[in-house]
């Protein structure tokens, strides 16, 4: 059985499958979650029937409790809405899920960008800390492959438009698409590591001479 129903489709798809994560060490954020979550819906009630839209969410152990008893005492409209087009878990094989994702939201840490750009996904960064706003930065402002949002004013209208932005416009996917070619031509860790021990050698050789 595969993960999801939902595969990587052709840009003439109306089938989008969303996938939220904010990593390991920044999961612990309940609010952005929820934000993402609300934004996704109320795009999801939009559509009219014209886009079908999955948001699969991956929260870690202790978000995932505390969403759970959030959707819990919320109201059976939106426990629905739920069901229907949302998928929370605690956790999920990203690598399995980013090669049928057609948008990735992401706290833009250095691994999960780097897996975004392998496989050809457009991202929408909301960085939290440490490098992930340059990263945020450099990938969304500088090659053009998503769009940054601010964690500390982060909206479910903002959410909306921004994805909404992403699906109506192919540059985003045809800039993913061309940086994960890219990064496909080169082996990036065997090329680094070769030059390493390069270096190594050539400055031994120098000592010993």
């Amino acid at each position: 059985m595969p993960l999801i129903d939902f595969k990587r489709q052709d840009k003439s798809s109306n089938k989008k499958l969303i996938y939220c994560s904010f990593g390991t060490l920044f999961n612990k954020n309940v609010e952005a979650y929820l934000t993402v979550l609300n934004g996704v819906s109320q795009l999801s009630e939009e559509s009219n029937g014209d886009t079908r839209i999955k948001l699969l969410m991956s929260t870690g152990n202790e978000s995932y409790d505390k969403i759970q008893e959030i959707v819990k005492s919320s109201s059976s409209s939106f426990k629905k809405k739920l069901i229907s087009s949302i998928l929370i878990m605690s956790r999920v094989p990203q690598l399995d899920v980013l090669k049928r994702a057609s948008l990735f939201i992401t706290h833009a840490g250095q691994n999960s960008t780097s897996e975004s750009i392998r496989y050809g996904v457009p991202i929408i960064f909301v960085p939290m800390g440490a490098e992930q706003p340059a990263v945020a930065y450099r990938v969304a402002v500088v090659l053009g492959r998503g769009i940054r949002l601010d964690a500390a004013t982060l909206s479910p209208s903002q959410v909306k438009e921004a994805v909404s932005k992403v699906f109506a416009n192919s540059f985003y996917a045809d800039r993913s698409c061309l940086y994960s070619q890219l990064s496909k031509k080169y082996n990036g860790p065997v090329e680094g590591a070769r030059l390493i021990v390069k270096h190594l050698e050539e400055s031994l050789k120098k000592k010993i001479s």
